[in-house]
């Protein structure tokens, strides 16, 4: 599994026509969108959920999207802490929505990522109504698709980082409206899966920017453009998820289990833990981590680890991605046959899809800053784990499968997905959304490869027209006229 290819921006003159393409088709209409319904009793959807967001400052409100089989895919929020759902609008079927994520710092924007077509959609009012982001797609090449987001904070800030089938990172500094390309020192060798522009998870540490990939981790220094390969990790071993936890950075692997460091130099197997397991999920709150593998969810404070119980039982079943509210009380983990099976307890139990409670949600206000708080290093687990859970951590997942066999067949990022499934013409039409003004962090300084990334002028009966374009065309009126002035000029100048 693993990941690669390459994709040439756009131009200014691309823009253009692309422009001019849109007002000669603008009669045939957009494709038609699915409307908002009340999800029906049961199951939101007979397609598997593969990604999970949870507001970051309420662990209630979560989003899911789900596969592109075996009906019609599509995108649900939750209010109540998943007992309740409604689809979102403004969401073409036949897409599998491998990444969903919530803006950093203002929790009513949420992005979600198509792995199919390389389709990127945007909310502005909690996932009620998306828009697609039209110009990343550009930016992808032909195959590529989006397998992870990641919102971070910086300076007060929200950055918004893509990670693609095969296409590295692409970054965006205006809530998805620009992009730049992201990959410097992300190899496409070896050829075929294996390769560093497969990016499966990225994660912030220190100054630091990391991703996983199918090609071990890499990280990005403050300041630095280029990604560098840590040297701990085999070529061609896949990084599934990251997390950050008292200090450390942890990786999730596939068949491998779990590794960490402390300076993203020197890495550690982690203690306590199964070591062929495959980590689909991490989270981390100030008191525990949590772990989604193929041989059970695992609760912990890095050095010693519980299995968790699910309505009171063991419980295996292939997982996708995790989530977890604020300080990870509550933790949320998407299945193939459970929806979302959810945690109140920081992780030490868990209960199925219709059989927990409802949780109430809190206003959708600006995410605060989070404030440090010194944890011991050697705390051990919450008692409340039952002694069944204590038992099975003692024990080794004799059970477990190999990596090969926990890959499920209808795959989020399959190379042949499903035919989408046409949409009634009645279908209710996304809801206009404001275009948010481009927000740049202080201090930052755009690389060459944002060079393209000029504002737009906004010109009588044209519209919005890339400034570049603009500009070389008023210097080309300038030159005519020039040359027009010359001609006619009179040759009494000429001899004066």
């Amino acid at each position: 599994m693993n990941h690669r290819d390459r994709r040439l921006p756009a131009t200014a003159l691309r823009g253009v026509l692309a422009w001019l393409l849109a007002v000669v088709l603008l009669p045939v209409g957009a494709a038609p969108l699915l409307a908002q319904d009340e999800a029906p009793s049961g199951i939101p959807s007979e397609n598997a959920p593969i990604s999970i967001s949870v507001a970051p400052n309420d662990g209630a409100r979560i989003t899911v999207g789900t596969i592109n089989a075996p009906g019609d895919s599509g995108v649900f929020t939750s209010q109540d802490g998943g007992v309740t759902w409604v689809q979102a609008r403004g969401i073409p079927s036949g897409l599998s929505f491998a990444a969903v994520e919530h803006d950093a710092v203002n929790p009513t924007i949420i992005y979600v990522g198509d792995a199919v077509q390389g389709l990127l959609f945007r909310s502005q009012d909690g996932g009620t109504s998306f828009a697609e982001l039209t110009g990343f797609q550009d930016w992808l090449s032909v195959g590529s698709g989006v397998g992870v987001l990641y919102s971070q904070e910086a300076n007060g800030f929200a950055v918004l980082h893509a990670g693609t089938r095969s296409d590295g990172v692409l970054t965006s500094y205006d809530n998805g409206e620009s992009w730049i390309i992201n990959a410097i020192g992300l190899p496409l060798e070896p050829a075929g899966a294996q390769t560093a522009r497969r990016v499966r998870a990225i994660r912030a540490f220190g100054d630091d920017l990391y991703v996983g990939t199918h090609d071990g981790v890499y990280r990005q220094r403050a300041g630095s453009d280029a990604w560098e390969r840590a040297p701990f990790f085999e070529p061609g071993e896949v990084i599934r998820t990251l997390a950050v936890y008292r200090d450390r950075l942890y990786a999730g692997l596939v068949g491998a289990g779990m590794f960490r460091t402390a300076d993203g130099d020197a890495w550690e197997r982690v203690p306590d833990f199964p070591d062929i397991a495959t980590v689909f999920g991490l989270t981390a709150s100030d008191q525990l981590m949590t772990a989604a593998t193929g041989v059970g969810i695992w609760t912990g404070n890095g050095d010693q680890w519980l299995k968790s119980q699910v309505n009171g039982g063991n419980w295996s079943e292939q997982t996708w991605s995790m989530d977890a509210g604020p300080n990870g009380q509550n933790v949320y983990i998407v299945t193939d046959t459970d929806w979302v099976v959810r945690s109140v307890d920081l992780g030490f139990s868990f209960e199925t899809w219709g059989s927990y409670t409802e949780l109430a949600p809190q206003p959708l206000l600006p995410v605060s800053l989070p404030v440090a708080v010194p944890v011991e290093a050697d705390a051990a687990p919450v008692q409340e784990a039952t002694e069944t859970s204590a038992q099975e951590s003692d024990q080794a997942p004799a059970e477990a499968e190999a990596p090969e066999a926990e890959a499920p067949a209808p795959v989020a990022e399959s190379e042949t997905p499903a035919e989408p499934t046409p949409v009634p013409d009645e279908a209710e039409p996304a809801v206009p959304q404001p275009t948010p003004q481009p927000v740049v962090p202080s201090g930052f300084q755009p690389t060459f490869l944002s060079g393209l990334d000029l504002p737009d002028v906004e010109l009588p009966f044209l519209g919005p027209v890339s400034l570049l374009v603009f500009a070389a065309a008023v210097i080309l009126v300038l030159l005519i006229i020039v040359g027009i002035v010359s001609v006619f000029r009179s040759p009494e100048d000429d001899g004066e």
